[in-house]
């Protein structure tokens, strides 16, 4: 079984492989010049994205991190946030594909051990089990999405479940 984990924002994270393997990573920048108004093109390239998972690398199944909306932000950056995530959700429940949202903290707990660090200890953290599992993500948004992607397959599998969490994590290394 195909995985996608999604750190959606202007800049995503995106981790994709089989269940238990190795995940490929990189970022899509959905930033652009002369963003249209409510930004229209964005969310057309985060669903443009979901169809390239789906069709071209076989995805089974999605989790996206739980979007955080902060109450400063204004109406187009919520919008955005959510946006997103809608997005894709709607593209995967019109092709039959499950979709999980996980918040940021049960990831990061799972990853690492805590999910109650700062951001920079926690970003820190994520990069550095990465690299210990012998992934290398380019940003932090890869990072993350892998921390999830890894998640996901726990998720699903019981067998990545035992040797992915933080109890059993120093045998594998």
């Amino acid at each position: 079984m195909i995985i996608a984990a999604l750190d959606l924002a202007t800049k995503t994270g995106v981790a994709v492989g089989p269940l238990g393997g190795r995940p490929e990573l990189w970022t899509l920048d959905l930033k652009s010049k002369g963003e249209a108004k409510f930004h229209a093109t964005r969310l057309m390239q985060i669903q443009g994205l979901a169809h390239r998972l789906i069709a071209e690398h076989g995805v089974r199944f999605i989790a996206i991190e739980k979007p955080f909306v902060a109450v400063h932000n204004n109406w187009e950056t919520t919008l955005l946030t959510i946006g997103l995530t809608a997005n894709v959700l709607s593209w995967a429940a019109r092709k039959g594909i499950p979709v999980e949202i996980i918040p940021a903290q049960t990831v990061a707990k799972h990853f690492t051990g805590s999910g109650k660090m700062k951001r920079d200890e926690k970003k820190a953290a994520i990069l550095a089990e990465c690299r210990a599992r012998g992934w290398e993500p380019t940003d932090d948004n890869q990072a993350d999405a892998a921390a999830l992607w890894d998640l996901a397959c726990a998720k699903i599998s019981t067998e990545h479940a035992a040797t992915s969490g933080p109890l059993f994590r120093g045998a594998q290394k």
